[in-house]
């Protein structure tokens, strides 16, 4: 008789409803009559698809929060993106401005230059 399932309740691949198992008092003594090993080879396990992965995720519990991170995770890169697209378009209209400006000071220069001259 088994008194806790201990370990059965954290590895849920091991089932002993199907095996018996007799009474046994505390401190009983237990001499096995046969021992046996058979050879074997363990496999992986088959692939899952995409639904199957999150649909074991969220009977587990576990899919919440992984699709919260991996929003947040999406969503910063997101932001991340649109900062470099505004931070390049700001560097764009600087170098506008500076270069218009460069060209009216360049003209002021020629145009003084040109008043010196008469």
């Amino acid at each position: 008789m088994v008194l806790e399932r201990n370990f059965l309740d954290v590895y849920p691949y091991e089932n002993w409803s199907d095996h018996f198992l007799p009474p046994f008092e505390v401190g009983e003594t237990f001499i096995p009559t046969e021992n046996t090993m058979t050879e074997s080879k363990t496999t992986p396990p088959n692939f899952l698809t995409e639904a199957d992965l999150i649909g074991l995720m969220d009977k587990n519990g576990i899919g919440i929060f992984f699709c919260f991170f991996q929003k947040k995770k999406k969503k910063l890169k997101n932001i991340q993106k649109l900062i470099k697209e505004r931070m390049q378009q700001f560097m764009n209209i600087s170098k506008k401005l500076l270069n218009v400006n460069m060209q009216k000071m360049n003209l002021d220069i020629l145009f003084l230059q040109l008043l010196e001259l008469l």
